[in-house]
């Protein structure tokens, strides 16, 4: 199951992800175009080519073959895999060093030091993610919201308990905002989530899923589309 939901993972993300990734970066990115910057944990590519508006060039890294296969093609952006453990880049490399959504299945101290060694003289690092509070559309289409597995993935996950005395923390904060959601691209995202995928197949069965719940959120929605809260999340850092 992990192998092959790690397939279909990686086609709901590249079908759709919210679009919050530059609206998180712009509140700590100027419009003026830093050289490069590095993408850890890029997934399909949504946070890297968010990074790449502010920069000239992106590298984007993932340890999923799935995810970097299914990555959206960028002018700015070169993907490659990464091991876990090393990043393939020069010492002093790169102005701009984003993690979004990725540092609480990544974090590690080999992850800090190898950020501390590529990135340049004070390059900024920003950790961030969302939560979109999806619990009652999920109750409405059967899915038990209450599942243990489900609350141990921290959304403001930090370099804390590690050694930082190389890297500086300038601004930690938090945000409620709202986005539109259309109900195919919902359907994507929720399939998109491990949790629910399973829990999903175990009520519906994997035949058309994909059409058994956009079907049933159809049936929610006489617009076509959710109007979604949204929390966001973003701790930054400067290197010293």
């Amino acid at each position: 199951m992990t192998n092959d939901y790690d397939a279909i993972s990686a086609l709901h993300y590249a079908s759709y992800r919210p679009s919050l990734h530059v609206e998180i970066l712009r509140r700590y990115l100027s419009s003026t175009q830093y050289n490069a910057g590095l993408d850890i944990g890029c997934g399909t590519g949504q946070s890297a080519i968010a990074l790449a508006e502010f920069c000239q060039s992106v590298i984007a890294i993932d340890p999923s073959p799935e995810m970097i296969s299914r990555a959206i093609a960028h002018s700015k952006v070169n993907y490659t895999l990464f091991d876990k453990k090393h990043f393939a880049c020069q010492d002093n490399t790169f102005d701009i060093i984003t993690l979004a959504g990725s540092l609480w299945y990544a974090k590690s101290q080999q992850l800090l030091d190898e950020i501390v060694r590529v990135g340049s003289e004070n390059c900024m690092v920003i950790v961030y993610d969302f939560e979109l509070l999806l619990d009652d559309i999920l109750t409405k289409i059967g899915f038990d919201t209450r599942g243990d597995s489900l609350l141990t993935y921290s959304h403001t996950e930090d370099f804390s308990g590690l050694d930082t005395h190389q890297i500086t923390k300038i601004d930690k904060s938090s945000e409620r905002v709202q986005i539109q959601i259309a109900t195919k691209d919902l359907t994507h995202l929720l399939l998109s989530v491990k949790e629910q995928y399973t829990s999903m197949v175990d009520l519906y069965g994997s035949n058309a899923l994909y059409d058994t719940i956009k079907s049933m959120l159809s049936a929610l929605s006489d617009s076509g589309s959710f109007t979604i809260q949204a929390n966001t999340f973003a701790t930054v850092y400067r290197l010293n």
